[in-house]
C-alpha cells in the first residue's frame, strides 16, 4: 500500500481484497474497493482495452462504469472513509487530538 501511495495511486479497485492487505491499506490511507466480476471483464477485454479506457467511479452510489458496463462496488463504511480521507490512521489520530504530535508505539 505504501508503495502505491508513493507512486501517486489513490485507490485500488479489485475483484476482492485480502483482509490483511485491506487493513494495511486503510492504515496508510489507500482506498480499496471490491468490485466482484471486474476481473473477468478485464481479462475478456484485454485486447480491446489495453490502455484501460475511461472509468467513472461514483462512491455515493457505489458504482463503477467501464467499457460500457456498470459494476456494483462494496462501499466502505463511513468510519473507514474518515480514515482514508485523513491519510490513514496517523492522520486520523492527529485530527482527533487536534494536530498534536502522535508518538510511535
Amino acid at each position: 500500500a505504501t508503495a502505491l501511495i508513493a507512486a501517486g495511486v489513490s485507490a485500488v479497485i479489485a475483484d476482492s481484497v485480502n483482509a490483511t492487505y485491506l487493513r494495511n491499506a486503510i492504515n496508510n490511507g489507500l482506498l480499496c474497493l471490491e468490485c466482484p466480476g471486474l476481473a473477468a471483464v478485464l481479462k475478456g477485454n484485454a485486447d480491446r482495452h489495453r490502455d484501460g479506457g475511461e472509468a467513472v467511479l461514483d462512491l455515493s452510489r457505489g458504482t463503477l462504469a467501464w467499457a460500457g458496463r456498470a459494476f456494483t462496488l462494496t462501499r466502505p463504511p463511513r468510519f473507514l472513509m474518515e480514515l482514508i480521507e485523513a491519510g490513514g490512521i496517523e492522520g486520523w489520530a492527529r485530527r482527533k487530538l487536534g494536530n498534536a504530535e502522535v508518538l510511535p508505539c
